[in-house]
């Protein structure tokens, strides 16, 4: 395998253990490793050569949102950013407190949809987060739509549907978690993306 950084990942076979330790994972999903003595500032280079070596889905569980930070800047800085999320809990440690929940909200969702996509990432979560029930992946999937060009829309139910799942009316969308109905046009900005939709429709008679 090609890696990205070998010069950083290589060395990592040298150490004492490493051989076993990978051995049993490429062996044994499901196999129990445990790792003793290493220090925070080594973390994200370990976790990230462990993932290349044995291109497994990876899961990190820290003691604390600045933990969480450190080894998301670590792992993001060597594998890219969009390749690594965290999944915030929903007190506000690392953020300031007049920050809109809406942003916890939605770092949360991002990761949920790349989860229900399937996508390949990296996850990186706080203990309290894990203590944070969601709803089955079932209804999650239920809430979700797709709205395609061409697809003729019931405006009403549409907009029923919008607030059913949390969404808020207003006149004008500024921020995510928005929506607004202005005769043939629709703006919604759904809390999983950087700028909001614009539906503009033909309205039939």
């Amino acid at each position: 395998m090609a890696y990205k950084y070998k010069g950083l990942v290589e060395p990592l076979k040298e150490l004492s253990g490493m051989e076993e330790v990978l051995k049993l994972l490429q062996s044994n999903k499901m196999a129990n490793v445990k790792v003793t003595n290493m220090v925070d500032a080594c973390k994200g280079h370990f976790i990230y050569g462990l993932s290349e070596f044995t291109n497994l889905p990876t899961v990190v569980i820290t003691y604390d949102e600045v933990s969480t930070k450190r080894i998301f800047e670590d792992l993001a800085a060597l594998k890219g950013e969009e390749k690594v999320y965290t999944y915030p809990s929903r007190d506000i440690l690392f953020y300031n407190a007049d920050v809109h929940s809406m942003d916890i909200t939605s770092a949360r969702i991002r990761v949920i949809e790349a989860l229900n996509n399937k996508e390949d990432i990296t996850l990186i979560i706080p203990v309290q987060s894990l203590l944070n029930p969601l709803s089955p992946k079932a209804t999650w999937q239920s809430y979700c739509k797709c709205i395609r060009v061409g697809e003729v829309i019931n405006v009403a139910a549409l907009q029923s549907n919008l607030v059913q799942i949390g969404y808020e009316r207003v006149g004008s969308v500024e921020s995510i978690g928005q929506f607004a109905v202005r005769g043939g046009i629709i703006d919604i900005y759904p809390p999983t993306m950087d700028e909001p939709y614009r539906i503009e429709l033909w309205m039939m008679r």
